[in-house]
């Protein structure tokens, strides 16, 4: 069975809106419809949750409460939260399915790119560790360096040594 996903709904722009596809306060959402009539069509899972307060489901007839689910995006451009277990038999097996692979194919590149923005920020903090060490490191054999000049005796080959380093210092320096 092909199941077709995000027909009529921009998840795209839902995502922008909301900020995330992992969610803490499912019923917080702008526009929830509360009552989802029979027979309409999700065609996208927004996001997902996994809290301790139980929220209503809007597609049962009891409107269930449920600790896990979805935001799901209708084919009418409405929105409304669906208990994990009540999805497959409200949307059938199939879709349910497809629905829920799309969402977490979604949060997995979300997460990935979250990883890397962290990387990329780690980095340049080391880098920046790492340039003040050496730079201590430099300070301190260079302070040495000076050391060594005022108590060996004063040689040719010694002062040639102590104007070397102090010039590749300041190369390393500039």
């Amino acid at each position: 069975m092909t199941v077709t996903i995000h027909v009529g709904f921009d998840a795209r722009d839902f995502s922008r809106k909301s900020g995330k596809l992992f969610i803490a306060d499912p019923a917080g959402q702008d526009g929830l419809v509360p009552v989802v009539a029979k027979g309409t069509k999700p065609v996208t899972y927004l996001n997902s949750y996994n809290v301790a307060d139980q929220v209503h489901c809007a597609f049962c007839d009891t409107h269930q409460r449920h600790n896990r689910g979805f935001t799901v995006g209708l084919e009418d451009g409405s929105i409304a939260l669906c208990g994990n277990k009540c999805a497959e038999g409200f949307f059938g097996r199939d879709t349910a399915r497809a629905l829920r692979a799309d969402l977490e194919r979604r949060q997995g590149r979300e997460k990935h790119l979250e990883n890397i923005a962290r990387t990329f920020a780690g980095i340049s903090d080391a880098s920046r560790h790492f340039t003040d060490t050496l730079v201590a490191q430099e300070q301190i054999g260079l302070d040495l360096i000076l050391l060594l000049a005022q108590i060996l005796p004063e040689t040719a080959q010694t002062k040639s040594l102590l104007a070397q380093q102090l010039s590749s210092a300041h190369a390393l320096q500039a």
